[in-house]
């Protein structure tokens, strides 16, 4: 999967991250044929949230082949993403 998406929306996944953050320490990126989903779940697996980011919602959205679904997931800590959209006053686009 590979995404570019404008500094706005940026702001607006930020804000999904750090909601999720509040309820599960792993994000679940997956690519979909309608757009990105994130997910997470708490560690005693009570609690799960998921948003769902549409096509629209970027500049460029590549799904990897439907086949391979290593393509389409992943699954990162929450914390190292947190650092990262602490500076967002300077971001105007990000690839992922």
């Amino acid at each position: 999967m590979n995404f570019v998406l404008p500094g706005a929306n940026v702001k607006m996944l930020a804000r999904a991250v750090n909601c999720f953050s509040k309820i599960g320490n792993e994000l679940f990126f997956e690519a979909t044929p309608d757009g990105l989903d994130l997910k997470t779940i708490n560690s005693t697996n009570t609690a799960y949230a998921v948003v769902q980011f549409r096509r629209d919602f970027f500049i460029s959205f590549q799904q990897g082949k439907a086949d391979t679904p290593d393509e389409n997931c992943c699954k990162i800590s929450v914390k190292p993403i947190l650092k990262i959209f602490k500076s967002l006053a300077t971001v105007s686009v990000a690839t992922l």
